[in-house]
């Protein structure tokens, strides 16, 4: 269920709508394009500083950089195909639709699922401090490899890949909406449940420790601050995969429950995809920013990568949002 689903149910009679899209589609591919270069230096710069600095070779960073391998597909992949298509008007060959529709569903999910593996790792390192000191690799390589061999499960099921234009209209509508509800579920509500109650958890045993620890923390002022500052953090997170997700899969459930309830005209439709695409290629583009960029010790080996633009990467300009693992050690026994 992706764009080109939607784009196939429109009247392709109306010429003049289309004759409209030209310079639409022209603006398109240029933020297409800058959608491409954001994502593809943002996640190589993230998985070039996992591999020259060593002390970034944990279970922790394992999954970010391998959250930044999946939504480099998006913007190595995915976006040079559409954009391929839009300029086609999507009249390409059978094999580049399977191609875009796959790996488009693909690097959602494992993105989609690798963030909520984050989110559940940093609640076990902000809440068991002693548990996650113990933990060895194997739990994140199991995580990651699970959100692998889930996308590709799911892509591969895409009804897309084996329903034929000749068969009976009412099964393959039963099996699209069996799909496209599936897809949901798995790809977007359960992640962003999972990442919500996390998100809530984090922030209160953040709260908790920043209490705890007033000579470290400051008078209460600045500890209601910094608890702000949290809990400001956790919204971004949450609010930000929300907004990026839930137009597109909302869209996918109306062409398949309410199809009269989208937009019937051309140029609208394509409108609409437009911007619903840009939305969540647009997570890709950010993550790097909420998940590495924010880190300390990753800023300071970005600033060794990109030497004379290092400035950008100055280890003062962004305060970690939570104490590490060692912090909260440290907490604990003073406590």
């Amino acid at each position: 269920m992706t764009n080109f689903t939607l784009l196939n149910g429109q009247n392709d009679s109306d010429k003049n709508s289309l004759a409209k899209l030209g310079i639409g589609m022209k603006a398109g591919t240029v933020v297409n394009l800058l959608l491409i270069f954001i994502i593809v230096v943002g996640n190589v710069l993230v998985i070039a500083a996992y591999m020259k600095n060593r002390r970034l070779h944990t279970g922790a960073y394992a999954l970010i950089v391998s959250l930044a391998f999946s939504d480099l597909l998006v913007g190595g992949v995915s976006l040079p195909i559409r954009i391929f298509g839009s300029i086609m008007n999507w009249k390409v060959s059978v094999i580049v639709v399977v191609l875009y529709t796959a790996l488009d569903i693909f690097s959602a999910l494992v993105s989609n699922l690798h963030l909520m593996a984050i989110s559940i790792e940093r609640f076990i390192a902000v809440s068991k401090p002693f548990y996650h000191q113990t933990l060895s690799i194997k739990p994140y390589a199991f995580a990651s490899v699970l959100s692998w061999i889930l996308g590709i499960f799911v892509a591969c099921s895409h009804p897309g890949n084996y329903l034929r234009d000749n068969d009976e209209q009412k099964l393959k509508l039963k099996i699209l909406k069996v799909y496209a509800t599936a897809l949901f579920t798995v790809c977007f509500l359960g992640p962003l449940s999972v990442i919500t109650f996390v998100n809530i958890g984090i922030f209160r045993v953040a709260r908790v420790l920043i209490h705890c620890a007033p000579s470290q923390h400051g008078n209460l002022k600045q500890r209601v601050r910094k608890e702000r500052k949290a809990a400001f953090t956790l919204l971004v997170m949450t609010g930000f995969f929300f907004v990026a997700w839930s137009p597109f899969f909302v869209v996918n459930m109306f062409y398949v429950y309410c199809v009269q309830c989208l937009p019937s005209s051309s140029n609208a439709q394509y409108e609409m995809v437009d911007i619903i695409k840009w939305l969540h290629y647009s997570n890709s583009a950010i993550n790097p920013a909420i998940y590495a960029f924010r880190d300390a010790e990753m800023r300071r080996t970005f600033a060794r990568l990109l030497g004379p633009f290092k400035r950008f990467c100055r280890s003062g300009r962004v305060e970690p949002e939570f104490p590490n693992t060692h912090e909260i050690l440290d907490l604990y026994i003073r406590n």
